[in-house]
């Protein structure tokens, strides 16, 4: 198994605009309207440049699978909230987990001490996914966003470097199934 992260580049943009736009990821987001081109480019060079972000394509066996994005990145507090999700179809059970491993491994190691995550209740997927990492639940969001026709509550979660650093080996060899496979 060879996995690997890489920023997003202006030759990504319409694979991850596609993913982005298909119902089972939209309906997932915050905002699940369809992106247009236009405003999937302006988004990108938008982002560029701004180090409150980094925007990851993730790499399964050398094939773009999934996006995970880091955002609101505060050097000064060392805390930052993420996102992901698997976009290519037919994907492999269990990469959102070892897509994880790899991403809180590469925030971790750029001086974050915290990471936040933000999930819409009904995405069970995702929760799983934070459960498996071993994020903390910090609260609820009631009733917070409005999606077909009633409001949802949303979940706050996070993780901590000195938890990260505790716990990765062992979350390496349970989902990695090779210990040391994340140095």
């Amino acid at each position: 198994m060879e996995i690997s992260l890489r920023p997003i580049s202006k030759n990504d943009l319409e694979m991850v605009l596609n993913w982005r736009n298909t119902e089972r990821v939209r309906d997932c987001m915050f905002n699940n309207e369809i992106i247009k081109m236009a405003d999937h480019l302006r988004w990108f060079e938008n982002n560029k440049e701004n180090n409150k972000c980094e925007n990851l394509i993730f790499f399964y066996n050398q094939e773009p699978t999934g996006v995970v994005n880091f955002t609101n990145i505060d050097t000064i507090n060392k805390k930052c909230s993420w996102g992901f999700y698997i976009g290519k179809q037919d994907s492999k059970s269990g990469l959102g987990t070892i897509m994880g491993i790899l991403s809180l491994d590469y925030i971790f190691k750029k001086d974050i001490r915290k990471v936040s995550a933000e999930i819409l209740d009904f995405n069970i997927a995702s929760k799983r996914v934070h459960e498996k990492l071993r994020f903390i639940q910090e609260g609820t969001l009631i009733n917070h966003i409005f999606r077909n026709g009633s409001y949802v509550d949303v979940i706050l979660m996070c993780h901590f470097k000195e938890r990260w650093l505790k716990m990765k080996d062992e979350l390496n060899e349970n989902f990695l199934k090779e210990p040391g496979k994340i140095k």
